[in-house]
Parts: structure tokens; C-alpha cells; sequence
């Protein structure tokens, strides 16, 4: 029996993350067009309503290309890009990822006794020298101390 990979591929994610990019820009694309079109019939009313409605509609469409044009496509592409750069690796890393979260630089978080995790350091270094859990002696807190006054 196969396990069960945990979380989502790279893919899923992808249509995910783009699925709320684009549904952010549908929701603004119908505020705007139904702004555009009230705009565009008041200020047009010396016309009969039924050519109004028309000319407004039509004008509000137009404004809905340019706009399609000019801010939605550069803003997916850019949101594409954001993305494929923060999961370039992941397929070959086998990770997760949330697309907006870059990865810190530097090693692994360990886990501790009391249950909570933090970056190797110093004393983990020292611990591991002298044999696990065993306290330190005094040369090699002296060391410590030489080169925590060194920095």
C-alpha cells in the first residue's frame, strides 16, 4: 500500500494561488465595469434612454479591455512569476510551500525537550562535542566566552 503524500503538488498549488488571483480580479472587474457603465449614461443624458443604455454599455466595455490589458494581465504574469520563483525547487526538494513566504537563509530548526524548535546554536555545537546532555567543563565554557567577547 502506497502512503498518502501529505499537502498539495506544486500544480495544486498553482491553481489554487492563481484561482484567488483571478477571482480577486473578477470581483474588482465587476465593480469598475459597473461604475464605468453609470458614468458613461450620466453623462450622456441628452440622449433617448435606449441608445444611452447601448453607447454605455459599449463604452464600458471598451474600458474593460483596456483594463484587461493594462493592469489585470501584468498583475497575473506577475503573480506567475512571484510564484514559480518561491517554488522553483520544491518538486525536487519534496516541500511545501505558501508562494507569498520566502525561505529564510541559514540551517535546519532542531527540535527540543520541551517541544519547541529553534536553529542549531553554540551550545548545541558544544553539547554535541562533549557528548549529548552532558554539561560543559570550565575550558570549554572558557572558549565560549573568548569568542562570545570576540564578536
Amino acid at each position: 500500500m502506497k502512503a498518502k503524500k501529505k499537502g498539495l503538488t506544486t500544480e495544486e498549488r498553482r491553481n489554487k494561488y492563481m484561482g484567488s488571483v483571478y477571482d480577486k480580479q473578477r470581483k474588482d472587474q465587476s465593480k469598475v465595469s459597473a461604475e464605468n457603465y453609470i458614468n458613461a449614461s450620466m453623462s450622456m443624458k441628452n440622449l433617448p434612454p435606449g441608445e444611452r443604455s447601448e453607447i454605455a454599455q459599449d463604452y464600458a466595455d471598451h474600458l474593460a479591455k483596456k483594463r484587461e490589458k493594462n493592469v489585470y494581465k501584468p498583475a497575473r504574469d506577475k503573480a506567475e512569476k512571484k510564484f514559480d520563483k518561491n517554488t522553483k525547487y520544491d518538486d525536487l526538494l519534496g516541500r511545501a510551500t505558501n508562494p507569498d513566504k520566502k525561505y529564510e537563509k541559514g540551517g535546519k530548526l532542531i527540535k527540543r525537550k520541551d517541544g519547541s524548535s529553534s536553529p542549531r546554536g553554540l551550545w548545541d555545537n558544544i553539547r554535541a562535542k562533549k557528548g549529548s546532555g552532558k554539561k560543559p567543563t570550565k575550558e570549554i565554557l572558557k572558549a565560549a566566552k573568548k569568542i562570545k567577547d570576540e564578536s
